[in-house]
């Protein structure tokens, strides 16, 4: 459920992405724009989800996966479709940053969580 909801913010992002938005512009044209309301729904697919996520699972590794997700699929979906461009040489350093996040996500996951003394 994190990772949805990662998916659900990040899809939020990508979504605000694609709106035309300018200075000066009145509500009324923003909510005539299709993506206004994938905000909207995409935002409300990473609340629940990450709420639900709590729920069930450790804080730690939960908002570890939601971050993660959250980041790095917008990243890549800009990057590969979007034409948005590394800068030159860069290129290494991005693939040790993503394996870096990815290890840190598995680490969290993997590592029990502490209960609250009573």
């Amino acid at each position: 459920l994190a990772v949805v909801s990662g998916l659900g913010f990040g899809g939020s992002t990508l979504a605000v992405r694609a709106a035309h938005v300018q200075g000066g512009m009145d509500p009324a044209t923003l909510l005539a724009q299709p993506a206004s309301y994938l905000v909207i729904g995409f935002w409300a697919i990473g609340l629940v989800g990450y709420s639900a996520a709590l729920s069930r699972g450790e804080v730690s590794s939960m908002t570890a996966l939601l971050t993660v997700t959250e980041v790095l699929v917008p990243g890549l979906v800009a990057i590969a479709l979007l034409g948005d461009p590394v800068r030159p040489g860069w290129e290494p350093l991005l693939a040790l940053g993503l394996a870096v996040a990815v290890a840190g996500v598995v680490v969290l996951a993997r590592t029990p969580g502490k209960r609250p003394r009573r």
